[in-house]
């Protein structure tokens, strides 16, 4: 029957019955599917158990404690907006006359309505309640909305010709729990960070706050920062708090004299006669900051920051910490500061709002369950955003949205996109600016050459499996007692998994192996069969770049080993490096922009260890190439061409069909998360450790296929690999070859 429901949802939702699901096409309907069994939030909103308010726990004031883990279904939200309904029926707030008395109707209407917008609304018969800015959100802030022009008809695929009018904001549940988000950090002493797509309102919502701080706190100071002028002026935050401001001074008891009235900067008050002009009144400030320069937001001691356009800002986090010192006084909280962003710029630089997001705590934002990235719940973050939540038409009057609906059109969309575009960068992009997770927000397009869309699939594929891809991974450290190494594990040894890395414990970061290696004969590996590449360190001291390597088995075109991390000791690292190689019998290409590892193999009698610098490099002109001796012979040196060229190698392998696993692009095979989210997030300003690590293993890997002739490692078997010339050389100069491996009694069973 066509009418037959193939999943369960709540009635506020379009049933997924056979007719849906033959309404759309098999790809689309597939993706709707896994989407909504793998985000929590989506899952959440969607159930037919979803709570109401009734049901949910109260704290001792009587008020419904909110859980993003188990969001419940917004019911009679026209008691908490009676005010904006008023005014929207009689173009008046309250029709009480003008009186000072405080015990007129006048007064005690716009006292009560000064209580809710700064303390909230509570509703006593089930507990519902929202916060004093979600409430003067709703009932005082003004929006662009885009309404139907008169006598358009929507057409088929449900596109309409409108225009944009100044309304207050629709109800959206999406805002009632980013408000009580904020509420709740507020509240705790921490901060917010929001990612989104785009068309969410965040300005507008940013530009009422300031707003209602302006009007109804006093002596208190908001501010707007952000990386470009464009962001506060034009069309910009500012000129969205102005339109609020001239709002509340026409329509409202709350109105103020003003000493000063422009967009980047309105105090309220006037100067005293009486006092030789000196500033008097309620003398509450806004003001815009170009954050360009990160000192700029140096000395602001404000009750709201808020960091507009967050994800196109360079110095994001330079500009949050100097904030936060202005703030937070040796854990007394002042202020509260806001970050906010969206995808899909191609000028965007990500960093600084994804290190706000992902790893809230280490920059005091106030951290939940991240329940909008594919099965991620058990990590934190910030507050997410998605299109599945703000498409015309899919809403009731209580906010409630119908997820189901929303999702169909956009999985139907991204269909059309990929049979109608062939640049799978502006797919990507599209994506980015409707972002249905967080993941997809943070894309940033400044001329990457990796498979972002790969690059996500196989990171939620991990972080989805999360307890079954750590299992078969063992992290180590390495010890030497002349040519012979082992390792052992330890509790204390971590594997840093996350990028941009943000902890203080580089140190205690293991060597991750996921395949042991292969021996053959008499115990011997055969030579060139695993190299290495490096990204260096110089310098003592733990700060700063992390060393870095990843590991390949060049007979099944595969990475079995990689590392990140940083000892204290520069010659730790360099040491760990040797055991590896000595492990695999690998070739290690590195780069020789830095001496000191060059310096550690030599006196450790292991420069056969160290690759020759590779001649295809010469061949395309980005080396000179030639006779070449001592440290310089070695390695390769990391100039833009080369780099640019290791990118390309290594984004070609992540994105092509594998050689030995061949249901399989390269991607897929890599376990490795950690490079997987630096390639995902490579643009051209940033460091990216492990990138410039597979940078030197792509171009190591280009030259060793240049040299045998072979092109498919698996193909060539291990006799072929022993009878050539060239693999069969003894190249380990002063330690020879690795005849024995040895392990502890932590020994790795894969």
């Amino acid at each position: 029957m066509n009418n037959e429901v193939l999943i369960e949802t709540n009635s506020h939702q379009t049933p997924i019955t056979k007719e849906f699901k033959d309404s759309m096409t098999s790809e689309a309907y597939s993706d709707l599917v896994d989407f909504i069994n793998t985000v929590p939030f989506v899952k959440a909103l969607i159930s037919p158990d979803r709570p109401r308010a009734k049901d949910l726990p109260k704290d001792k004031h009587g008020k419904l404690i909110v859980d993003f883990e188990r969001p419940h279904i917004l019911e009679d939200i026209s008691y908490f907006t009676e005010t904006r309904d008023n005014f929207k029926k009689h173009g008046r707030y309250t029709s009480a006359r003008f009186s000072r008395d405080p015990r007129s109707e006048y007064r005690k209407f716009w006292d009560e309505e000064e209580r809710r917008s700064l303390y909230g609304m509570v509703r006593e018969s089930d507990g519902e309640w929202i916060p004093g800015y979600l409430y003067f959100y709703w009932n005082y802030g003004r929006i662009d909305l885009t309404v139907p022009v008169p006598g358009a008809e929507r057409n088929p695929d449900g596109t309409v010709r409108t225009d944009r009018e100044e309304h207050f904001p629709d109800i959206w549940e999406i805002d009632y729990f980013y408000y009580h988000y904020i509420d709740a950090g507020e509240s705790a002493g921490k901060y917010g960070a929001l990612l989104k797509c785009r068309g969410m309102g965040a300005s507008f919502k940013s530009a009422n706050m300031v707003i209602r701080n302006f009007f109804l706190i006093r002596k208190s100071k908001s501010y707007l920062f952000a990386y470009h002028d464009d962001y506060l002026y034009d069309d910009g935050i500012a000129t969205k708090m102005m339109v609020n401001e001239g709002f509340m001074q026409k329509h409202t008891a709350f109105r103020k004299l003003k000493l000063k009235g422009t967009m980047d900067h309105l105090k309220s008050g006037y100067k005293n006669k009486r006092a030789n002009n000196a500033e008097d009144g309620y003398l509450s400030e806004v003001m815009g900051v170009n954050t360009k320069n990160p000192n700029g937001a140096r000395g602001k001691r404000g009750k709201l920051i808020v960091h507009e356009e967050a994800g196109s800002h360079r110095y994001l986090l330079d500009s949050w910490r100097i904030a936060n010192k202005s703030l937070n006084d040796k854990g007394n909280v002042f202020g509260y500061q806001l970050a906010q962003g969206t995808g899909g710029d191609e000028q965007s630089d990500f960093r600084g709002l994804v290190s706000l997001y992902y790893r809230p705590r280490a920059y005091d934002v106030y951290a939940i369950p991240n329940v909008f990235d594919r099965n991620a719940s058990h990590q934190m973050a910030g507050f997410f955003m998605g299109e599945y939540m703000n498409r015309p038409d899919s809403y009731n009057k209580n906010g409630v949205t119908d997820i189901i609906r929303n999702l169909k059109i956009i999985f139907e969309e991204r269909v059309l996109w990929q049979i109608e575009l062939d640049d799978p960068e502006e797919i990507a992009k599209k994506k980015a600016e409707a972002a249905i997770t967080p993941l997809e927000a943070i894309t940033s397009m400044e001329h990457s050459p990796f498979p972002k869309e790969i690059l996500k699939d196989r990171i939620a594929h991990i972080t989805s499996n999360y307890a079954e891809h750590s299992a078969k991974l063992k992290t180590v450290k390495f010890e030497r007692t002349g040519e012979q190494v082992s390792f052992y594990h330890s509790p204390n040894l971590i594997q840093i998994t996350e990028y941009p890395y943000l902890g203080k414990q580089q140190s205690r970061a293991g060597i991750t192996i996921s395949k042991m290696p292969d021996t053959h004969g008499n115990g011997n590996i055969p030579n060139f069969r695993y190299i290495i590449g490096v990204d260096t360190i110089d310098d003592d001291g733990g700060e700063g770049s992390m060393f870095s390597f990843i590991v390949m088995d060049l007979w099944k075109d595969e990475i079995v080993a990689w590392y990140l991390g940083r000892e204290l000791i520069a010659e730790d690292n360099y040491e760990q490096l040797l055991c590896v190689a000595l492990f695999y019998n690998a070739t290690i290409n590195y780069e020789k922009n830095l001496k000191g590892l060059y310096s550690y193999f030599k006196n450790s009698h292991a420069l056969g260890y160290l690759a020759d610098e590779p001649s295809v490099l010469a061949d395309k002109g980005y080396t000179k190439g030639g006779q070449l001796v001592g440290n310089k012979s070695k390695g390769t040196r990391a100039t833009k061409q080369v780099n640019a060229h290791g990118r390309r190698s290594q984004a070609g392998w992540l994105r092509k069909q594998h050689e030995y696993y061949t249901d399989k692009v390269g991607a897929e095979t890599v376990d490795d998360i950690e490079w997987l989210r630096e390639c995902n997030m490579w643009e051209n300003m940033g460091n990216y450790d492990k990138v410039s690590a597979g940078n030197m293993l792509f171009i190591y890997r280009e030259e060793l296929k240049n040299l045998t002739g072979n092109t498919r490692f698996d193909k060539v078997t291990k006799a072929d690999y022993l009878d050539d010339p060239f693999f069969g050389e003894t190249k380990h100069g002063g330690l020879g070859l690795v005849e024995g491996i040895e392990t502890t009694s932590n020994e790795l069973n894969f």
